[in-house]
């Protein structure tokens, strides 16, 4: 569980942990000298685990790092009545000293957490611009934006759990939920599905990317919990230009053969959701790029029974607001000779380079099998094989990921929403440059589809649709106009 980090006088770093008792360790490579190591002191009585750093500070010279206390699961203790729970930690001269050690950020404690997600958790750093974003599948996803290199922090909402400091097996009144019409069963709760990145940019916005799911534990008579692969609401985007508790849906799993059906025999579980394990990139002129794990609908591991994952890419030229069409980053062009290799591969842990330049620069792990090998004590996972795994390097061509990116839209792409604020139902009226299909779709804040039009064949000319908003709760939602290849978005409030 390494951390690579190159400060701007060349200085190396890796951040690791060793064995039980459990400390965070950092390696220290000075340039031209040797790797030195020493551990980030912390007074936790059972150690840390799964760091994640960050260099910033106006000098470049501030180590922000995160890690988790060791769960009870991994021989740990409770550490302040929670379970695993994510710590901050702070050196301001490069590792020398650490001026701020063992730290909860404002609101984690026992009152409203019981933990935090193992591993679910990403930090970044811009100047003295640092953001800590931690998510948790049965609680609050919030994020902690510091302004003055990590000396007072602000919490947002990204995802506004219904349920507070709930305890798995403990039940709840589905009643008390929020209606959500794309829920697969009324008890089901839409959360992070344990995987999530962070990117501040240069202008100090924040970033927040996390996996969803839906999870259900309305019976608490089995020893755990329910959990909605299948739902394919995506990759979760916010910005700290939004609201609390907003965003919009980014990658998602695309439907290759066009069918309108996602045609997935079974996934492997990693995290809880379809789509998981975002990592996100920036380049100079502010383009965003969002790499993603997700299931290839055409690829199956026959043995297993079970579809590839493989890793996708999409981008946004406007904030975040739009996201382009998923693409495969295992492209046959890019990969030549190699891409004979892609549809008999699981690829998942997908990790991108914060800065993009010509390329977005991606790794992630490969394996001849679903359920990539890490151990198999049990020997219950088809692949027993240690050996065939291996970690694959792949530069994607910014401008390749760039294509079709919303607003560079055509005229065609141009369309009106009445009424806008809506009541009972809203017309879509928009102008297609030429024979090709349409459908309408329509979003809530949190990237939920509610609405979907059925596709039909459209000629040159006007074209409309009609979408009922009766029934709908009041707020935000997101029109998508899907013409030929290409799509559009525009806001609409619904209010009765």
């Amino acid at each position: 569980f390494t951390n690579y980090l190159l400060g701007p006088d060349g200085t190396e770093y890796v951040f690791s942990h060793g064995q039980a008792p459990f400390r965070t360790v950092m390696t220290k490579r000075v340039p031209g000298g040797s790797w030195v190591d020493s551990n980030v002191p912390t007074a936790t009585p059972s150690g840390t685990l799964w760091a994640r750093a960050a260099i910033g500070g106006a000098d470049g010279q501030t180590i922000h790092l995160i890690a988790t206390t060791t769960p009870t699961g991994n021989g740990g203790v409770e550490y302040q009545g929670m379970n695993g729970v994510v710590l901050y930690y702070r050196s301001k001269d490069g590792g020398a000293t650490w001026d701020i050690t063992d730290q909860l950020l404002p609101g984690i404690n026992s009152d409203n957490f019981t933990g935090t997600e193992v591993e679910g958790y990403a930090v970044d750093a811009n100047g003295d611009n640092v953001s800590i974003f931690i998510t948790n599948t049965w609680n609050d996803c919030i994020v902690f934006i510091s302004e003055n290199n990590g000396d007072t922090w602000t919490p947002r909402i990204v995802n506004d759990f219904p349920l507070t400091r709930y305890v798995v097996n403990t039940g709840y009144d589905p009643a008390i939920l929020p209606v959500d019409p794309n829920a697969p069963v009324p008890e089901a709760i839409f959360t992070c599905d344990g995987s999530a990145d962070v990117l501040v940019d240069a202008s100090g916005i924040t970033h927040c990317f996390y996996g969803s799911t839906y999870v259900n534990d309305i019976d608490t008579t089995d020893t755990g919990w329910t959990f909605y692969p299948g739902s394919n609401v995506g990759i979760v985007y916010w910005n700290s230009t939004m609201d609390d508790n907003d965003g919009v849906s980014a990658g998602y799993c695309p439907d290759i053969n066009g069918n309108d059906t996602l045609d997935v025999t079974d996934i492997s579980n990693y995290g809880y959701g379809l789509n998981t394990h975002p990592s996100a990139a920036i380049d100079q002129d502010g383009n965003l790029y969002l790499t993603y794990a997700t299931v290839h609908e055409l690829y199956v591991d026959v043995n297993a029974g079970m579809n590839f994952r493989k890793p996708y890419i999409v981008a946004s030229t406007d904030l975040g607001a739009t996201w382009n069409l998923p693409k495969p980053i295992l492209d046959d062009e890019l990969l030549q000779a190699d891409s004979s290799e892609a549809p008999y591969i699981e690829a998942i842990f997908t990790s991108t380079a914060k800065v993009a330049n010509d390329k977005v620069h991606c790794t992630f792990q490969a394996d001849y099998a679903v359920f990539n090998f890490v151990n198999d004590a049990t020997n219950e996972i088809p692949d027993g094989d240690a050996t065939d795994n291996s970690i694959r390097y792949v530069g994607y061509p910014t401008a390749w990921a760039l294509v079709n990116t919303k607003n560079v839209a055509p005229e065609a792409l141009k369309f009106e929403i009445m009424p806008n604020p809506a009541s009972d139902q809203v017309l879509v009226q928009y102008t297609s440059d030429r024979a090709q299909t349409a459908n309408v779709e329509l979003y809530d804040m949190f990237g939920n589809m509610v609405r979907k039009t059925t596709r039909a064949s459209v000629g040159a000319g006007s074209g409309a649709a009609q979408i009922n908003t009766a029934d709908l709760p009041n707020g935000m939602y997101f029109v998508r106009l899907n013409l030929g290849n290409s799509f559009a978005t525009r806001k609409l409030t619904v209010q009765h």
